[in-house]
């Protein structure tokens, strides 16, 4: 306010002052003089730019046109850049609005399209709240990408979550608050769906330093797997420097992705958004960047490291191949694409593990798959051996020869319950009434919630417990409905009694806003192991489709070496 000129436009505008017309051009010329300044006297590494919009003089009182303010603006990023060139520069809120020649000046768009706070954005059906701002991201990412031709370099990037900054009664804290707010379970999908579309901006936003406990108890194991990743994205960044969306925009009923090659190397990163499973399906071939090599093998690096991706009846997969690749709900997948020429050794498919050959015996050592499922294991036998019997982690198995593919169907010992366990169907006519469904939840279910218990020994308040993504160890059942609404009634009866439905909402607080509403769920980790119950959901007229089902959260899939 020092120059009546800069802020004239504000004249009768409650307070007085509303933001300095930025068409002024003694003002651009004083500001970009006092950020160059700053920047040298302090070795500043750059600048954040909030709520930098147009504010148009025309609601204000008179000022310049909007094409000056804009001019103004442009004009004070490109001098920044011209005279301090290796400076960050960082438009946050509502840089987005103002579309690609912002991104000119090494700007990037901001990772939310609004805000990053729990209360700015409309929450998706999911109890992880970093699976939350990932699906955001991801669809802003999309838009950036698709519609605002936003080079891959500035793609906004943003990993894990922010923590809710208002209490139960609506006051903003200042000072410490909600400091155990660490998603054990949900950072590994954020991390790789940040890497999938915005590899050159790892933009952190919490990990368990702000609390000791969390602090104390963030092992050295998932220390260098955080690591890991941020490491693995830099050396491949030849390849992820080509990162592009594939399957479409991420929404709710539909899978999403992107992939990136450089020749016929890549990666394709999947993700389904929706608890319920669903198939991905993509060629490859040009659609997905691929536009070299012949013949390939898929091999998954997450979440099961090291399980190769067969083509059914034959292995290895071929330019222009469709792959319809099923997919559990809420998960992140990553396959690496690499060209295969000739077969000198045994290539093992559909398993992780290792396959040789001892004359005329095929072994298959350390196979592993997950607790309770069944697949078709495929090898690809080099030309010229001849194999008369197969081992499987050392037990005699039958198969079939298919000229030099070897197939054999493998079991994997125990009861199957998951990451993302349904209960019933999902039926995509359902519109009102009641849903019933049974379950029986196997005792390594409770061994496996006992032993992340003692793995993260983080104590939680009740009112800490209201953020359904902390304390890992609850077995949850969450009752999901797309577009969910807070006055929905939705009860729900186990064996014929009541059971407590409670209300998760992203902002943690009801008082946050229906538009972080998640939806309803209940605790379920009093339940006894390998008993079978019966559940009953009463639910309100919803749109076809809406119903998404019923899922039990917070179990990972395990997997075991104990062939059936």
């Amino acid at each position: 306010m020092q120059n009546p000129q800069w802020t004239a436009w504000t004249q009768g505008h409650a307070g007085g002052y509303s933001g300095a017309d930025t068409g002024e051009r003694s003002f651009q010329d004083w500001f970009i003089n006092k950020l160059v300044d700053f920047q040298k006297r302090t070795a500043a590494g750059g600048f954040s730019f909030d709520h930098w919009y147009l504010n148009a003089g025309t609601h204000l009182g008179p000022g310049t046109s909007d094409y000056a303010q804009w001019y103004g603006m442009r004009r004070l990023v490109e001098e920044l850049r011209r005279q301090i060139p290796d400076i960050v520069m960082d438009g946050r809120q509502s840089t987005q609005s103002y579309g690609p020649w912002t991104y000119l000046s090494g700007m990037y768009p901001h990772p939310f399209g609004y805000d990053e706070q729990p209360g700015s954005f409309k929450a998706t059906a999911d109890l992880h709240t970093d699976r939350l701002s990932a699906n955001r991201t991801r669809a802003m990412n999309w838009m950036y990408s698709m519609q605002c031709y936003c080079p891959i370099e500035v793609v906004p990037g943003f990993i894990t979550h922010q923590t809710q900054r208002s209490d139960a009664e609506g006051k903003m804290h200042r000072t410490t608050f909600r400091t155990r707010d660490w998603d054990y379970l949900g950072w590994r999908y954020s991390m790789i769906s940040s890497i999938a579309t915005a590899p050159f901006n790892h933009v952190v936003n919490m990990i368990p330093a702000r609390d000791e406990g969390e602090f104390k108890a963030f092992s050295e194991e998932y220390q260098a797997e955080f690591r890991k990743w941020l490491d693995w994205s830099d050396r491949e960044m030849h390849i992820l420097r080509n990162v592009r969306p594939i399957i479409g925009p991420p929404m709710i009923d539909r899978i999403d992705g992107t992939a990136a090659f450089d020749g016929a190397n890549g990666y394709i990163f999947l993700f389904n958004p929706n608890y319920q499973k669903m198939d991905a399906v993509f060629r490859l071939d040009h659609s997905i960047g691929l536009t070299e090599g012949a013949r390939y093998k898929l091999t998954e690096m997450h979440p099961q490291e090291g399980k190769t991706v067969g083509k059914p009846c034959s292995g290895f997969w071929s330019r222009g191949d469709e792959v319809v690749f099923p997919m559990e709900g809420t998960r992140a997948v990553v396959l690496q694409v690499t060209p295969v020429d000739d077969v000198a050794v045994p290539m093992l498919f559909n398993v992780a593990g290792k396959a040789g050959i001892d004359g005329s015996e095929m072994k298959l050592l350390d196979v592993t798959g997950e607790v309770g499922t069944k697949t078709e294991v495929l090898v690809v036998i080099p030309e010229g051996k001849q194999i008369r019997s197969l081992t499987i982690n050392g037990k005699q198995t039958g198969f079939k020869l298919n000229g030099n593919i070897l197939s054999a169907d493998v079991g994997f010992a125990g009861d199957r319950f998951g990451h993302s366990e349904p209960v019933g169907t999902y039926d995509r006519d359902f519109t009102a009434g009641v849903f019933e469904g049974e379950f029986s939840i196997p005792e390594r279910v409770f061994a496996q919630l006992a032993a992340r218990k003692t793995a993260w020994p983080v104590p939680y308040t009740e009112d800490d417990l209201l953020a359904t993504w902390v304390a890992p160890w609850r077995l949850l059942l969450f009752v999901n409905i797309a577009d969910a609404k807070p006055e929905m009634k939705v009860t729900m009866k186990i064996d014929g009694e009541p059971f407590d439905l409670k209300q998760a909402f992203n902002g943690i607080y009801k008082r946050s806003g229906d538009r972080t509403f998640i939806g309803f769920y209940a605790d379920v980790s009093a339940l006894r192991p390998d008993k079978k119950y019966k559940v009953r959901i009463q639910l309100p007229e919803l749109a076809p489709g809406q119903f998404h089902g019923l899922y039990f959260e917070n179990i990972e899939s395990e997997y075991t070496r104990d062939i059936r």
